[in-house]
């Protein structure tokens, strides 16, 4: 298991819309966007979207909004660098069709170019938040070097919906969809909340969980989809 230290805040930095991150309804750490090395915000705040670049420092930097409007019902994921150019790009989720879009980044204009609604490409659809309250995706699951999405279930069951690369698209999911249970669903009975990312170091992508009765746990992943058996974070 990974060693979790102490939280801390993430302070407000100076330009931003509003004095703290209440407004904030869907965020995400999104990888180096800007093509500084250093890791970035994006957050959807006030049906717009903002890029916060990271400083390096555990700080970030004088927002920049990308998108003026409709963005309110949008869910923002990190899927890395879906292109193979060396740029971290953003998926994201229509809170109302269940679409799925893809924004490649550009080195043109590292950054600012995932704010421009001309660059979306749908990718996947039929993914409400009805069906399916959570998604997320973390880079490579299956082991086959291309981006992929976790989603889950109303009852709480992931499942994972493997990503193919285009040449000239970047990572797309072609219908009907592969898919593939995400662990041990039996396990998983009465998750309310997961969150994704490589928590203990190793290089793959674990699951933390949060189960409705309270409980905290990390699954650790092994690279190929599967999850091990659930290990206590904070117990109810």
């Amino acid at each position: 298991m990974g060693d979790f230290q102490p939280t801390t805040t993430l302070p407000r930095p100076a330009g931003a819309p509003s004095p703290d991150w209440s407004k904030v309804t869907s965020f995400v750490s999104a990888g180096d966007v800007t093509w500084d090395t250093f890791p970035d915000l994006l957050t959807v705040e006030d049906d717009s979207l903002y890029l916060y670049p990271g400083t390096g420092d555990g700080k970030a930097d004088t927002p920049v909004k990308l998108g003026a409007t409709g963005w309110a019902r949008t869910d923002l994921l990190a899927p890395g660098d879906a292109d193979g150019d060396g740029l971290a790009d953003l998926w994201l989720r229509d809170g109302d069709s269940g679409d799925l879009f893809q924004i490649l980044n550009s080195t043109d204009n590292p950054g600012n170019a995932l704010g421009e609604t001309d660059r979306r490409a749908r990718i996947a659809e039929g993914l409400t938040r009805a069906a399916h309250p959570q998604l997320g995706a973390d880079g490579d699951l299956t082991g086959d070097d291309h981006g992929d999405l976790w989603i889950q279930t109303a009852t709480g069951r992931p499942t994972i919906v493997a990503g193919q690369r285009d040449p000239a698209a970047g990572t797309v999911f072609r219908g009907p969809y592969p898919k593939a249970t995400l662990g041990d669903a039996a396990q998983r009975k009465g998750v309310k909340l997961s969150t994704s990312g490589d928590f203990n170091g190793d290089g793959k992508t674990d699951l933390i969980s949060l189960w409705n009765n309270g409980r905290l746990a990390l699954q650790d992943g092994n690279g190929t989809g599967g999850l091990s058996t659930p290990s206590n974070l904070v117990t109810p």
